[in-house]
């Protein structure tokens, strides 16, 4: 059995033969035919909604001795409206329900804080080999370490070329250095002040 895509156009009933001609768009398929009243009703019905069917006929070849012609003919068996494409302009048929596809989580400031505040760590401990002697302490490393991180908190997504201050700056407008104090917060690890729209993930 095979099948095509395409609007019923015309349902014609010739009185004499019985027979029901269902007339499609179809390219090749132009033509279908049945003597069953209720699958012509049902073409006439899709044919009356205008809206594009799957329909499912089937072939018989007729072999003509008069003329020594072969006919081939097509017979209507069903259809279906079609269903709607698919996001990818594929026809999908979804039954009726519809799909609604996974979002990406928003992530929570305070996890984003401590993801900065790792990044920032790592970073620190790579200057390490390159500080004096008697500046590798845990407390310089400590301020190495939140000035990246908050420098990555804050630093909108667009780049740092985009970097107008903000949170993360000192007094003077500039990122904080390994020699400033740290911020507003009550230790080294907790998240500075924030709001939705300044996570850049």
């Amino acid at each position: 059995m095979a099948t095509i895509e395409a609007r019923i156009t015309k349902v014609e009933h010739d009185v004499g033969t019985g027979w029901y001609s269902i007339l499609t768009d179809h390219e090749q398929v132009k033509k279908l035919q049945t003597k069953m009243e209720a699958k012509a009703k049902e073409a006439a019905a899709l044919r009356q909604s205008g809206d594009p069917a799957v329909i499912e006929y089937s072939e018989r070849s007729r072999h003509d001795e008069s003329s020594g012609r072969t006919y081939q003919n097509r017979y209507y068996e069903r259809a279906r409206t079609a269903p709607p494409p698919s996001a990818n302009g594929d026809i999908e048929d979804t039954g009726g329900i519809d799909t609604v596809q996974p979002t990406g989580r928003k992530m929570d400031p305070s996890e984003a804080w401590r993801i900065c505040l790792a990044t920032g760590a790592k970073l620190a401990l790579m200057t390490l080999p390159m500080m004096p002697t008697e500046q590798r302490t845990f407390e310089v490393q400590k301020q190495i370490a939140l000035a990246w991180a908050m420098w990555i908190f804050s630093t909108p997504k667009e780049g740092a070329s985009a970097y107008d201050g903000g949170l993360g700056t000192t007094a003077s407008g500039r990122a904080p250095g390994a020699y400033d104090e740290p911020g507003t917060g009550t230790s080294y690890y907790d998240a500075p002040p924030h709001g939705d729209e300044d996570v850049p993930f």
